[in-house]
């Protein structure tokens, strides 16, 4: 039997916004000699850092199968895709770059009126690739009075902005005071996008009368009004912008900290392999309240993803990321061995680091005929002790609170803390006095007391600093 025949293929662009284009890939394909069972389509797109997927199956639509994806407009990537008739019998693979195309975006606008009285209006635009082909000024002035009569008169203009190397400037004379409001519409090259900006209130203008006192006359008032009241805001915002600072420092480490931890809770498996793609460690975590179903459709699951990683070539120091059956398994390549997390989520840039360390030091300790040796399989701990030390698994461990070494060090805590610590004595507390807890259960109980979830990972990571809470099996040393 013949395979399907492909007519052709392709894809279509459209730009939704600054940000994203809309991506609609077609095949028109068939089949003589029997139905096509399924199109599927993988896309695979560059974000800068790394490479990532996309996968779907392709709808048929007026006799050609079609799939759409939004990518970053600046993203470069590439598709394959696969035509089934009982089994895939064409890849097509097209390698394709996006062009890079974003519209004027307007930074920043605003008026002043000069002391000569001009209305200068101002542009602050950025081309981003497109290109800028005309900047538009539609302004409305309410002119108030005149030589004319007292009545007030309505001024609509349109005018083209003039570029001065770094701005675009229009600059407006009027004999009469009033108020003006104003539009700035910013315009490709292509006339595909444009980006407007308006006043958000109207701006008041006051023209002086010809027996008027001089603006020169009042400069040294005006200075003297402008500059102390500025002081004082200068002042007020510098202290304001320090409380700003500390607050923002605090609220990153509560982050890189909830980070940390959300990480290691949602690490199912460790899988360590050689060159050869035989496991020479292996370690399963399990949540404390997963059933054995759950268990069971972990280990499938791990198996399956491992099988198929271990038939992708990688090279040396690189991150592979596979994602199937709702587990996420991410993979460090090493000289002669391959080091793979298994987790419910993506892992964090953060985590990466941490991997990359344990690797090192893994292949620093252990030689490429250590690693394919079989009987190294009969000595886990020689691996437990620094996957435990780099990647902070004692986590997902049960865990104590030892209540002695907090009484030591009760000044470290602020008072809402040690009520909190004391809180969860009772609550943990077992009959043969051993306090026991996982990490789930210590911040699940801190947020029914009323606790953020954020300030219990502090809490918990300030008492592992401490040494005040540690994994039962791993009992600290105290020097």
């Amino acid at each position: 039997k013949s395979p399907p025949i492909v007519k052709d293929f392709g894809y279509t662009e459209i730009l939704i916004n600054h940000t994203f284009s809309k991506i609609d890939f077609w095949v028109d394909a068939i089949d003589y000699f029997g139905p096509i069972s399924g199109v599927e389509i993988s896309v695979q797109y560059f974000n800068g850092t790394s490479w990532a997927s996309l996968f779907g199956q392709m709808s048929l639509i007026n006799s050609q199968y079609s799939y759409s994806a939004y990518i970053h407009c600046n993203y470069i990537f590439n598709y394959s895709i696969l035509i089934y008739d009982g089994k895939p019998n064409i890849i097509l693979v097209e390698n394709t770059s996006l062009r890079t195309y974003w519209g004027p975006v307007i930074i920043d606008a605003g008026i002043l009126q000069k002391l000569d009285n001009t209305i200068l209006i101002w542009a602050n635009i950025s081309d981003w690739g497109s290109g800028v082909s005309e900047v538009i000024l539609d302004y409305e002035f309410l002119s108030q009075g005149g030589s004319g009569g007292s009545g007030a008169h309505l001024q609509v203009e349109s005018i083209n902005m003039e570029f001065n190397g770094s701005l675009y400037l229009a600059a407006l004379s009027f004999s009469n005071s009033g108020t003006i409001t104003w539009t700035i519409t910013a315009k490709d090259d292509s006339n595909v996008f444009s980006n407007s900006k308006s006043s958000s209130q109207p701006f008041f203008i006051t023209i002086p009368s010809d027996n008027s006192i001089s603006w020169e006359e009042y400069l040294p008032i005006i200075i003297a009004g402008i500059a102390i009241p500025l002081v004082l805001i200068f002042s007020a915002v510098s202290i304001r912008r320090r409380q700003q600072q500390r607050i923002y420092t605090k609220k990153q480490k509560e982050r890189v900290v909830a980070q940390r931890f959300t990480d290691v809770l949602s690490i199912r498996s460790i899988i360590c392999r050689n060159k050869f793609g035989i496991a020479f460690y292996t370690e399963n975590f399990l949540v404390e309240t997963q059933d054995l179903d759950l268990t069971a459709g972990l280990t499938s699951a791990v198996s399956n993803l491992v099988a198929e990683v271990s038939q992708r070539a990688m090279k040396k120091g690189e991150f592979d990321v596979l994602e199937r059956e709702g587990f996420s398994i991410l993979s460090h390549h090493g000289e002669y061995s391959t080091i793979s997390l298994v987790s419910e989520g993506r892992l964090s840039d953060f985590m990466k680091e941490k991997i990359k360390k344990l690797h090192d030091a893994l292949e620093s300790r252990f030689s490429q005929a250590n690693l394919e040796d079989i009987a190294i399989r009969d000595y886990p701990e020689e691996f437990r002790g620094l996957i435990y030390q780099y990647l902070d698994v004692g986590l997902l461990s049960k865990l104590t609170i030892d209540y002695k070494r907090f009484k030591d060090q009760e000044k470290q805590f602020t008072e809402k803390e040690r009520k909190y610590l004391q809180y969860l004595k009772g609550v943990f507390l077992r009959s043969n006095g051993q306090v026991a807890f996982y990490v789930v259960t210590f911040t699940s109980s801190l947020t029914k007391y009323g606790v953020s979830l954020v300030k219990a990972y502090s809490l918990l990571d300030k008492c592992f600093q401490l040494k005040i809470i540690y994994p039962i099996m791993l009992e600290p040393k105290v020097i």
